[in-house]
């Protein structure tokens, strides 16, 4: 059922990622298979109240130059994303069937409808907006080098 790199990577840790930082906390959540209650899925660090807020405030200051970028913009990064997760859509279903104890096909399936779901939202505010050009500044080649 697992692909060789899934397989690999059960039971890994998954620290929090603020700032580009990652932090590892002392309490975790641990991701058991529930067809299997012994297979650890993986073990992810748990936020307190303290990283919580903190994470708020990011994505708050992180925001006001997110909401500067054009909708061309916004759109060219959000395509590449959805690009990653087109090319990694097995290995992100098998994960899914792993989690939530469904077949592999059904997960695709899940991962492919909220994809394309995506792609035709972005296509359609591009389409809305008849701006020809993108003078923002803003390119998601060089914000998705950083990621």
């Amino acid at each position: 059922m697992f692909g060789k790199s899934v397989k690999a990577e059960l039971g890994q840790r998954h620290d929090l990622l603020l700032n580009g930082e990652r932090i590892r906390t002392e309490e975790e959540i641990v991701s058991r298979n529930p067809a299997n209650t012994k297979q650890v899925v993986g073990y992810v660090s748990k936020a307190n109240q303290e990283i919580a807020d903190q994470a708020v405030e990011a994505a708050a200051e992180t925001f006001k130059s997110w909401r500067k970028w054009c909708e061309r913009a916004r759109a060219e990064l959000l395509f590449r994303a959805a690009n990653i997760i087109r090319r990694r859509k097995h290995e992100f279903s098998v994960y899914l069937a792993v989690e939530i104890y469904e077949t592999p096909a059904g997960t695709a399936g899940q991962a492919r409808t909220c994809n394309d779901l995506r792609t035709f939202e972005y296509n359609n505010e591009l389409r809305l907006n008849t701006t020809t050009s993108c003078a923002c500044g803003y390119s998601a080649q060089n914000y998705m080098g950083r990621m």
